[in-house]
């Protein structure tokens, strides 16, 4: 009798779920645990995914290899990790003295030009370059064929006369990389790092890379030591782009993606976040998303002109400000957003909820406390007392019956951070996203009373802060449970979790044996559980619950 081979060991099937399977770290690890021929199938995923860290001057703690270790392997014709025939597409560099000038510094360069042509993304951190054509080399040179390109906290040691590479003829410019499409630079401003400009001009950077559609600009630390930040590079940037518009138009770059992480739009002066605004209108780019921080002197009018100039084709926004920001006195904008499709912001950037009836395609909303940094320029004026003004949360300001009639059916996902939701309130909100599928938000018991019946079909809750009782959760009334819409009638329910805050300590909020056993082991499709138990639950109801869920965190 023919014994028939496990399907899972055919070398074509393992092929084809290698290939399909979403790929993430965790879990290709331990595939490759599985046995010889698991490791084998999924060893060329492995090398296309996942990053490869390669150390310099001292190892971090992180995994990963020295540069000389691994250009060793490399040139082993035969070595356990095959790494000529599945060569790793992702690189992270790091802790790197980047100087191939003479040959004492012939093993940095044999890597480059041996490595730097498989590259398909590069992120070079923590690192210093010594000279200004190893990094136009580097990065114009011997990495053709990258898709993505990070620079992390970098120290560039040239002269200032070397950061304009003078006599360029840009027009010459032919030898086009058409494949990078992200573009990342992250600066760290200090008393020892005060000069962060990019070290090479960005009229060259888009020339070289004309099919650039995502850039990120991202900023760490503020020096008043400084001569030039963050912003100001944000500055030049956009007036390169601007050069680039108006002498060759056919060469400009069709940014999509403009990521301001932790630049304030605005500091002292608020000229600045004019002059942005202004070459944000120009340039007319079809920006798809747009994150950007507002600072405490940064005009309204700026922001909201530079959002209805990219109203039509925005799909994803994060505005972020700091802790002490005055609300924008807008209620709500006079112009449409088609086709949003996320939207992120600190609490303080609008007094309330009134935006949404311009968003009606909204899938996924977002309010956080404060998505900025305190800096040493944030401020404001002592004679300004803001708290009368934003006391409360923007739901308890909001205005419901100016929403009357507007529907969001595509919101899937709404997550207000910190804010406790009573009875009227959830009555509000099921009614104006009557679809929602995943809810992070504070409720006690009337509120979530109101969840359980309206929002019956949620996969994902989290409470936060958690303020519901046993008789709350199960819907009891007088000793007699699911009178009441309850746990159990959210039968979809796939990842339950909640947090406890320290605002009455004196309170047990924790789950109940009764909860667990007559609440969530009674959703059947529920997997994940992250929760607080009460005193009273005994090791063994612990135990039950680790097993019945294949994934617990008990806080």
């Amino acid at each position: 009798m023919e014994v028939q081979k496990n399907p899972l060991l055919i070398p074509v099937v393992l092929q084809n779920l290698f290939t399909l399977a979403e790929f993430r770290l965790t879990d290709f690890r331990n595939f490759r645990l599985v046995c010889k021929d698991w490791m084998q199938a999924s060893l060329a995923r492995w090398r296309q995914e996942a990053w490869l860290n390669v150390y310099g001057i001292r190892r971090f703690t992180k995994p990963g290899i020295k540069m000389n270790q691994y250009l060793s392997l490399l040139e082993l014709d035969n070595n356990i990790y095959n790494l000529k025939k599945h060569p790793f597409r992702k690189y992270n560099i790091r802790n790197w003295r980047i100087n191939l000038m003479g040959n004492l510094h012939a093993p940095k360069l044999r890597f480059w030009t041996t490595v730097g042509p498989l590259m398909e993304s590069l992120c070079i951190a923590e690192s210093d370059f010594y000279n200004v054509e190893d990094f136009r080399k580097l990065i114009f040179k011997h990495t053709p064929n990258l898709k993505q390109l990070q620079l992390h906290y970098n120290i560039y040691h040239f002269k200032q006369t070397d950061f304009v590479v003078q006599n360029i003829d840009f027009n010459g410019i032919t030898n086009l990389q058409n494949n990078l499409i992200r573009f990342e630079i992250r600066y760290f401003i200090d008393s020892y790092n005060s000069n962060p400009q990019f070290p090479i001009r960005w009229k060259e950077l888009f020339l070289y890379f004309p099919k650039i559609q995502a850039l990120h600009l991202h900023q760490r630390e503020t020096s008043l030591h400084a001569d030039v930040d963050g912003i100001t590079e944000l500055i030049y940037m956009l007036a390169e782009l601007e050069i680039i518009r108006t002498t060759i138009p056919d060469r400009l770059p069709v940014l999509k993606k403009l990521h301001i992480n932790y630049l304030e739009f605005e500091t002292v002066h608020n000229y600045r976040s004019r002059v942005v605004a202004q070459f944000l209108e120009s340039l007319q780019m079809p920006l798809t998303d747009f994150k950007l921080g507002i600072g405490s002197y940064t005009e309204e009018v700026d922001v909201m002109r530079t959002l209805e100039i990219h109203a039509a084709t925005l799909q994803n926004i994060y505005i972020w400000t700091p802790t002490d920001f005055l609300p924008f006195t807008y209620n709500f904008f006079t112009f449409g957003f088609p086709n949003l499709h996320s939207l992120k912001l600190a609490e303080h950037v609008f007094p309330n909820l009134l935006f949404v009836r311009q968003m009606p395609n909204l899938k996924r909303l977002i309010l956080t406390k404060s998505g900025g940094i305190d800096s040493l320029y944030r401020f404001i004026p002592e004679e300004l007392d803001i708290y009368p003004y934003i006391e409360g949360d923007v739901i308890r300001r909001t205005n419901f019956s100016e929403l009357e009639g507007v529907v969001l059916n595509s919101l899937k996902y709404l997550s207000v951070e910190g804010i406790l939701c009573d009875r009227e309130q959830m009555e509000r909100l099921t009614t104006l996203m009557p679809n929602l599928k995943k809810l992070q938000i504070g409720l006690n018991d009337d509120g979530f009373e109101v969840v359980a019946r309206k929002w019956w079909n949620l996969e994902k809750i989290t409470i936060q802060p958690f303020r519901i009782t046993e008789q709350g959760l199960l819907g009891t009334v007088t000793r007699n449970m699911y009178r009441k819409a309850n746990i159990t009638d959210l039968r979809y329910l796939k990842y339950f979790a909640m947090e406890i805050t320290q605002e009455d300590p004196n309170f047990d909020w924790g789950l109940t044996k009764e909860a667990i056993f007559h609440g969530l082991f009674r959703l059947d499709r529920l997997t994940q559980v992250t929760a607080c138990l009460s005193a009273q639950v005994k090791e063994e109801v612990h135990d039950q619950l680790i097993e019945r869920f294949s994934s617990v965190m008990i806080l």
